[in-house]
């Protein structure tokens, strides 16, 4: 977090008798400025250069709209400003404020900044281990899967608050990789408003739940606005962001050992629309933020993050073309001075076909529906992608999906540590469930026979949940920092299901970041 400071140094004493004093700002010095656009920077101090004339109310209120401007950049470590007067300008000697013909006072508004570092390199590791698998499984489903991500960032690309990242992700699971770059910039030197343009690559190995590898290469360009970076806004809450942008992609089906899937490449052009809302306090929504690598922490105060995403595909003359809408929405509440947190998660999803055709049966056919734009399910508690709806045991997911979540976090006792270092430990109980769906009909059924979104009692229908949905209950510990992620927790499937493959016992988690 920016540290700021401001302060008056006023040796006359003369800018602290009255917030009504009239004053004429004729000098703003900047100190600490590297790499930076002139133009740019003229639009952070626009509220000071805006006018000369003041009153000791209004210079103060520049400043501080000046000094959010500069925070918002994210480019600055600290930020320190001091008033004083000006004992070397002659600009406002013979110059009177109009209503009561008193002579200005020339004043220096100074800026003293320390600038961040402007690149970023940053490699994180994580591991899954089943501790304690269940003897009657297969053995090759419980290798540890360790990944190794490498970051390397320019928060600063072209001088203006302009990030390039780029991103290399590598499994030790058949090498799965990822590679992606992207850029953001603002538009008319208004971070509020920004270009956004990432390109993507990826290889996946997805034999063991459905039978294929998959490659797939994408390019997004778009627009998001955020009123986070507006300084009108009081970031203290309700966070809105909006995105919009064409996405282009092609993916290519290798290696397929199932008759429900052949070897083909497909594309699409798609119209992506995401809206982002959350009160959850201070929160940077760009990915060159020092809070995204934060983004697990558990919020210490009540609130709710809400997110809409939106996919039309069919734009060019291919034969995908769908509409895919799904609700991700997480809600939280702190009671006893936040030593109890409870988090609910809801996901609802569902692909809607675009087609002349009357038939549902052919609507993956005649829509071109891929599998990477299926859902997925990934529940804990369960073999990766291996719940719900499938066909002859292989998992090329649904066109609808149901998740949810109920989970209460609780701090350790104060006397098990006379420091803070427990702080970041949470004990954590689980109740999580949810199922994959062929179509929206499936889904609707689930609405009609059991409403969970209205005078539901999820401990108490336990076992009507289980026979329902795909259901975990996991307890275990919860560590996580900035920079790491510990979870150590007992998975406990509770429902029974041939459509699942369930993975019961003691796993962990860890993954640590180095920058």
């Amino acid at each position: 977090m920016t540290n700021n400071v401001f302060t008056t140094t006023d040796q006359d004493g003369i800018l602290s008798r009255s917030t009504t004093k009239p004053v004429y700002l004729s000098k703003v010095e900047i100190e600490g400025i590297q790499n930076l656009d002139d133009d740019f920077l003229k639009t952070l101090i626009s509220p000071l250069l805006s006018t000369s004339d003041h009153t000791v109310n209004s210079l103060n209120n520049a400043i501080r709209e000046t000094t959010t401007n500069f925070n918002k950049t994210g480019l600055f470590e600290k930020i320190a400003c001091s008033v004083d007067n000006d004992s070397t300008s002659l600009l406002a000697a013979n110059i009177k404020y109009p209503f009561t013909n008193e002579v200005l006072i020339p004043t220096a508004a100074k800026f003293k900044l320390s600038q961040s570092q402007g690149t970023l390199t940053t490699l994180t590791t994580s591991t899954t281990t089943p501790v304690l698998p269940n003897s009657n499984n297969n053995s090759n489903d419980f290798n540890n899967e360790s990944l190794f991500s490498f970051d390397f960032l320019n928060s600063n690309f072209k001088g203006y608050a302009d990030s390039l990242l780029f991103n290399y992700t590598l499994s030790s699971i058949n090498f799965n990789n990822n590679l992606s770059l992207s850029y953001n910039s603002p538009l008319n030197n208004d971070k509020k408003n920004q270009l956004l343009i990432d390109i993507y690559r990826s290889y996946s190995n997805n034999q063991s739940y459905s039978k294929h590898d998959q490659r797939t290469y994408s390019v997004f360009t778009g627009y998001q606005y955020s009123n986070f970076y507006d300084i009108k806004h009081d970031n203290n809450n309700n966070n809105f962001s909006y995105l919009t942008g064409l996405n282009i992609v092609q993916d290519e089906v290798l290696n397929s050992n199932t008759n429900l899937l052949e070897n083909n490449i497909s594309s699409k052009v798609s119209l992506i629309n995401n809206f982002s809302y959350n009160n959850l306090g201070n929160y940077d929504p760009s990915f060159n933020s020092s809070q995204s690598s934060s983004k697990n922490l558990i919020p210490s105060s009540s609130g709710c993050s809400l997110a809409l995403k939106s996919e039309v595909a069919g734009l060019d003359k291919s034969s995908r073309k769908f509409h895919k809408l799904a609700f991700d929405s997480t809600f939280y509440r702190s009671i006893v001075k936040n030593v109890l947190t409870f988090e609910q998660k809801i996901l609802i999803g569902n692909i809607f076909p675009i087609t002349i055709f009357n038939n549902s049966a052919d609507a993956d056919k005649s829509t071109g529906i891929n599998v990477s734009d299926k859902f997925f399910g990934n529940l804990t508690g369960f073999k990766k992608n291996s719940i719900g709806f499938n066909k002859d045991d292989v998992y090329l997911g649904g066109n609808s999906i149901l998740f949810k979540s109920s989970t209460l976090y609780s701090k350790f006792p104060k006397f098990l540590s006379k420091s803070h270092v427990l702080d970041p430990l949470r004990f954590r109980l689980s109740l999580q469930y949810g199922d994959i769906y062929s179509n929206v009909d499936d889904l609707k059924k689930v609405f009609q026979n059991l409403n969970i979104f209205s005078k539901f009692s999820e401990i108490k229908h336990i076992n009507k949940l289980s026979k329902v949905f795909a259901t975990n209950l996991s307890v275990g510990l919860f560590y996580s920092t900035k920079f790491s992620n510990l979870d150590l927790s007992y998975n406990i499937p509770l429902s029974n299901r041939a459509c699942d493959i369930s993975r019961p016992g003691l796993q962990f988690n860890a993954s640590i970041s180095m920058a």
